[in-house]
């Protein structure tokens, strides 16, 4: 299988997009699995996800960060120091960060 282009997609992406695959066949095994992974553990929907994006789009951090931070949804900042890992940010990057957040919980 040969891959045609690389591209970042959200948890709440791939939740709805199952979703509509289960409407037209039966879904394999591990796509069952990560339906039921994100319906049971993920708590954002696609709108919450683009809303936060949008909000997160001048702090400079790579997109891959940013889905982490999606996914992770860190409420201190001790938490958010692990999902930035080896990116390192403004403290007011940080708690604007946490503050976007807090209207997500």
């Amino acid at each position: 299988m040969e891959v045609g282009e690389k591209k970042l997609v959200t948890p709440g992406y791939v939740k709805n997009i199952l979703k509509e695959i289960k409407k037209k066949r039966e879904l394999s095994y591990v796509e069952e699995k990560t339906l039921k992974f994100l319906e049971q553990m993920y708590k954002l929907d696609e709108n919450e996800e683009k809303e936060i994006l949008e909000q997160l789009k001048d702090i400079k951090i790579p997109d891959e960060v940013k889905i982490q931070i999606l996914e992770i949804l860190p409420k201190n900042e001790e938490q958010l120091r692990h999902v930035l890992y080896t990116n390192t940010l403004a403290k007011e990057d940080m708690e604007k960060i946490l503050e976007i957040l807090k209207k997500y919980e």
